[in-house]
Parts: C-alpha cells; structure tokens; sequence
C-alpha cells in the first residue's frame, strides 16, 4: 500500500493571542490561598489582594525571624519589639 502525505508536514503552529493585561502581577488581583486551621482536620480558604498578602507574608517572616532569634539566645531587636 501506498500512503501519501499531502502537505501534512508543512502545516503552520496555531497562533495563541497574548493577554491584553497580564494579572500576574497586578497588586489588586485577588488571590485566594487554602490554609489549614490548627486543631482541625478541615481547611479553609482565604483571600486577599496581591498587595495584602505581601504585607501578611512579610509579617510571617518577621514572626519567624523572632522565634528564631529568641530560640537561640540572641535578643537582637527583642526589647524594641514589646
């Protein structure tokens, strides 16, 4: 048998139209996060602008910056923390 292959190889890529604003980094998108409750089995979801969860990401790493330092016996900025 005889298989012909018309031109089949030659075919363009399908063009992709590009978003006309990227909400990738938009600080006003709202992005939703599932975080899991202590204590419990269930989860819940939470959601804050890009920009807010900048600020509790930020407080988070201060917090653990904190903990750090106390634990290992350096006070650093302890007593202006209070």
């Amino acid at each position: 048998m005889i298989y012909s292959s018309s031109g089949s190889a030659q075919t363009a890529p399908p063009k992709t139209a590009a978003p006309a604003k990227s909400l990738s980094r938009d600080p006003d998108a709202k992005i939703c996060r599932i975080e899991d409750v202590t204590g419990s089995h269930f989860t819940t979801k939470t959601c804050h602008t890009r920009r807010e969860w900048a600020a509790v990401d930020d407080d988070n790493a201060a917090d653990k910056e904190r903990i750090f330092r106390m634990r290992r016996g350096y006070p650093g900025r302890m007593e202006a923390d209070r």
